[in-house]
């Protein structure tokens, strides 16, 4: 097998770099703008959708693809390599139909990517932490759930000012109060770099 000029490697991956920056800031520009749930909402934004069914179709096409197109003879397990890969859209649609938190008074409304959901009060939060690999906020409560925020939500500078003015301070570290009170100023956690 020929190996590629270095020029063809280096162009590849900068043009992927270049793609996945455009995106993630595409995906970081829509989380600005409010949904149509409303003020006190946290939701995601219509663009975690796209990249979830473009993502899950683009795997299933190469799935399809790798079976009735004709060439050379191909590993039987290539087809479920791609449905493997498609599969990885399924929980962005999943967070998207489903996960939704609601302030309320003195507390919030949650639900979680597979519909499950509840309510919690600021005063049972016994650690707020903000996790920057995971790109979310995790509410550890005093009955022992663990409710997660996602940093892809529209909503969260109302969210930030609600968890600081509601939680106990010494339930926040000192990075993740860093991180809300810059959330709640409107700089929203980065998702990307």
């Amino acid at each position: 097998m020929a190996s590629r000029p270095l020029w063809a490697v280096v162009l590849q991956w900068t043009l992927w770099l270049a793609l996945m920056t455009v995106v993630m800031r595409w995906l970081g520009r829509t989380r600005e703008r409010q949904t149509d749930a409303g003020a006190g909402t946290l939701a995601h934004p219509r663009s975690t959708v796209i990249i979830g069914l473009v993502c899950t179709g683009f795997f299933l096409a190469c799935a399809v693809g790798s079976v009735l197109l004709p060439g050379p003879r191909r590993p039987a397990f290539i087809p479920y390599f791609f449905l493997g890969f498609a599969t990885l859209g399924v929980p962005m649609i999943l967070d998207w139909r489903n996960a939704r938190h609601t302030l309320v008074p003195g507390g919030l409304r949650y639900r979680s990517m597979l519909g499950r959901g509840g309510d919690l009060r600021w005063n049972e939060v016994r650690k707020l932490r903000y996790s920057p690999s995971s790109k979310w906020f995790r509410l550890d409560l005093a009955d022992g759930r663990a409710v997660r925020v996602s940093a892809m939500l529209t909503g969260l500078p109302v969210f930030a000012r609600a968890a600081l003015a509601e939680v106990d301070p010494s339930a926040i570290d000192p990075d993740t109060r860093r991180v809300l009170e810059a959330t709640a100023g409107g700089e929203l956690p980065k998702i990307w770099g």
